[in-house]
């Protein structure tokens, strides 16, 4: 299309909005009818009003069809595709959206926006290495935009590649996109890798710059947890509750601080308004599960465990609890099943207990050499207490199996 005839088009369409009838003219083409001769200028007036009904009016079916109008009279102008790309993608069809960015991509391939757009679809599709990809050839054409950054790092964050997470957050921050996201999501890269100093300090330059961020007063709650400080982390999570109040996951989340502070009370109301609110929430149900085991009703917690593994079947902890229920019934065949079950889900289960506990289970049935198996995996993890009766057990056990080797 000549250019000053697309000038002249664009500045007539701004006109006739200001005076009332673009509807009346709109449906006047609406089945593109218009004159399609080369260089009509119908393509802008059509892609315009994809424009208004994508961007002002959310009608996409509407878009659509200007969209398609436009593209039919000027197929290689690469907006038109990105545009009706941006709409597929607004109503969920995203191979359509794919497409169409790959086209604009062909026709027009030193435009950033086509890889930032096609980027997009591929992160919400969970296809991540080809998103970054896509950021790759963005931030090449465009390495001062920060927003290209800011999105390569979740799809690191998703690749569990936290180190290049934190990188991109980085350079996002650096290069203006200093915002509560920003840091919030560097936090969770720093807090993935265990380096909760500077996850804390993520999220805390996050609250400064958003008070009422509820994720980040929740991402302090987290580190505080994992630093055994449940006090800090009970004001933490407080604090977001109180932002948001109907938020199931936090309420369970303080219950659990308050349990480490052995506040069971508060612990058990947290854990019942978290099921009110959410019934299919496991970690509720474990939560509860706990309180009821240091209550002593063993029954009610084996009930709690039991919900939590209906709920999720692979929950490692709750298959725990249930087994620790069943060794203080003295049901040891069945604690051998749970606890057997917790090492199948996780070898590397976090607490070096499960080997204890399968230890003494194996022991009460008589099964000596797994007993001692067991025991002597338990020992070799930092955090295992070794106490003089464990010694003398092992002992015990090693001089009962040399003497039957004999």
């Amino acid at each position: 299309m000549n250019f000053s005839r697309r000038v002249w088009v664009a500045l007539w369409l701004v006109v006739m909005l200001n005076i009332g009838v673009v509807a009346v003219w709109a449906q006047e083409i609406d089945a593109c009818k218009a004159d399609t001769s080369t260089g009509s200028g119908w393509d802008n007036a059509y892609y315009q009003l994809g424009l208004t009904n994508l961007y002002e009016n959310a009608n996409y079916q509407q878009a659509l069809l200007y969209f398609n109008c436009s593209i039919t009279l000027d197929p290689e102008y690469a907006g038109g595709y990105s545009e009706r790309g941006t709409t597929y993608f607004d109503l969920g069809d995203y191979e359509s959206a794919l497409a169409d960015y790959s086209y604009g991509i062909v026709i027009d391939p030193q435009q950033a926006y086509l890889y930032e757009n096609r980027a997009a679809v591929y992160y919400h599709m969970g296809q991540y290495e080809l998103a970054i990809t896509d950021y790759d050839s963005a931030i090449a054409l465009e390495p001062d935009d920060p927003n290209n950054y800011f999105f390569r790092g979740s799809a690191n964050y998703y690749l569990d590649d936290y180190t290049q997470a934190i990188a991109d957050y980085t350079d996002a921050i650096e290069l203006g996109r200093a915002d509560r996201d920003s840091y919030y999501n560097r936090g969770l890269s720093y807090y993935a890798l265990e380096d909760f100093e500077r996850a804390l300090d993520d999220y805390n330059r996050a609250v400064e710059l958003d008070a009422g961020y509820a994720l980040a007063h929740t991402g302090r709650g987290n580190v505080y947890y994992a630093q055994g400080d449940y006090a800090e982390a009970v004001e933490a999570y407080s604090a977001a509750v109180e932002l948001d109040p109907t938020n199931a996951e936090l309420l369970t989340n303080r219950g659990d601080a308050y349990y480490g502070l052995q506040d069971d009370e508060l612990a058990l109301a947290d854990y019942n308004r978290a099921v009110e609110l959410d019934p299919d929430l496991p970690d509720a149900y474990y939560g509860r599960g706990n309180i009821y085991y240091v209550l002593h009703d063993l029954a009610g917690a084996a009930a709690e465990y039991s919900t939590a593994i209906e709920l999720d079947d692979d929950y490692a902890a709750a298959y725990l609890g249930r087994g620790m229920v069943y060794y203080a019934q003295s049901d040891f065949p069945h604690a051998l099943t749970e606890f057997t079950r917790v090492v199948e889900l996780e070898p590397d289960y976090y607490c070096s207990c499960i080997y204890r506990y399968l230890g003494d289970t194996h022991y009460q049935l008589g099964n000596y050499e797994a007993a001692l198996a067991n025991y002597r995996r338990y020992v070799e993890y930092p955090d295992a207490v070794i106490t003089l009766r464990l010694s003398a057990l092992i002992a015990e056990l090693e001089d009962m199996l040399n003497e039957a080797d004999k």
